[in-house]
């Protein structure tokens, strides 16, 4: 049966010598799994780059219901390209950030029409942004609340920390850090906030660590490196 939904593409991999298995966090289905045959083709009825990370789709789906099955799309197109984000280097180097962690969190079929609404905005406003080096951070924050492991408390991160031993000090220590994760979480102007880079980048450091603590095969992510060095 045919379904229009939204989707935000999370990542995709190759699969035989021309398709693609694209990843993709719907509106309505949540994480579901599309089967592309032929995209990698020079006269492909859909175009490869429609599958970027982090592009947002309109979509007319077949669904199915049942656990990690490969899906099919009839009809898929980009309302609103990114105008930013695809030509600017430390842009991509965030989204594929985003990619990863994305990949990572968001697990489930259920519908989260709030969830999907937030990435959808943020990602819109990382496209427009002027300085998006905060943006990581700004991200991890929110992200962590809409999934439910965050509340108005941010010491809570901490205190959890140093009850896995993932931290040596006291939650108190962190105080500064603290004062830096409750602006990010009243803020929804990233921009505003002028953090320091050392801080910057061992906020970083603790959320993914606090990810670490809640998904339990959340690892490493393999483009940090290149944020660390933002």
């Amino acid at each position: 049966m045919l379904h229009k939904t939204q989707g935000i593409c999370i990542h995709f991999i190759k699969y035989k010598e021309t398709s693609i298995i694209v990843k993709v966090y719907t509106k309505n289905f949540g994480v579901q799994s599309y089967l592309i045959n032929g995209v990698r083709k020079e006269r492909s009825t859909f175009k490869i780059a429609l599958f970027q990370p982090l592009t947002q789709l309109d979509m007319v789906v077949y669904h199915k219901e049942g656990k990690d099955m490969l899906q099919r799309i009839s009809e898929i197109r980009c309302p609103q390209p990114y105008q930013s984000l695809p030509f600017d280097g430390l842009k991509m180097n965030i989204a594929f950030f985003l990619s990863e962690v994305l990949s990572k969190t968001l697990q489930g079929e259920e519908e989260h029409q709030e969830l999907y609404d937030f990435l959808a905005t943020e990602l819109n406003a990382l496209d427009a942004s002027q300085n998006p080096e905060n943006f990581p951070i700004y991200f991890l924050v929110h992200l962590i609340e809409k999934l439910g492991f965050l509340g108005k408390d941010a010491s809570v991160i901490f205190e959890q920390l140093y009850q896995v031993q993932a931290i040596k000090q006291k939650p108190t220590y962190f105080e500064p850090e603290i004062q830096w994760l409750e602006k990010l979480q009243q803020t929804q102007n990233f921009e505003s906030l002028e953090i320091p880079t050392s801080i910057r980048k061992q906020l970083l450091n603790y959320l993914l660590a606090y990810y670490r603590f809640h998904f339990e095969y959340f690892g490493e992510i393999k483009s940090l490196n290149i944020l660390r060095s933002l």
